[in-house]
């Protein structure tokens, strides 16, 4: 998913089946892999917009759990993705060049599966 401003890019989301190396995730865990906006349009709601539109996107894909991966330093993110019922559960390096970030791993179980053990 894109964001415009302006006839501009400045932001977008991307999102599918989960691939962060933690030893819960399954075939039906589902990851916000990608979900990025430039500075100069961060708190004004644009952000909320795109993410939830994604997360209406993810439920319907009838996940088991939801997963994110963010960089150990972007406090901000951590706690937008706490206020929105993730919790930290692990942790990775992830290789940006020849540096590898700390990462976090996050997950929000979304109770589909829970209540419908079949799916």
């Amino acid at each position: 998913m894109l964001v415009e401003a302006k006839g501009r890019v400045v932001g977008f989301a991307t999102a599918g089946l989960c691939d962060l190396p933690h030893s819960a995730v399954g075939p039906q865990s589902y990851e916000l892999k990608r979900f990025y906006l430039l500075k100069a349009h961060q708190n004004g709601g644009i952000g909320s917009t795109l993410f939830a539109e994604v997360m209406t996107w993810l439920i319907g894909q009838n996940p088991a759990d939801l997963w994110i991966g963010v960089w150990s330093e972007n406090v901000g993110a951590q706690r937008f993705y706490a206020r929105h019922g993730f919790e930290r559960v692990g942790e990775y390096g992830f290789k940006v060049g020849s540096t590898v970030d700390h990462e976090f791993i996050l997950r929000r179980t979304t109770g589909l599966n829970e209540a419908n053990p079949q799916t």
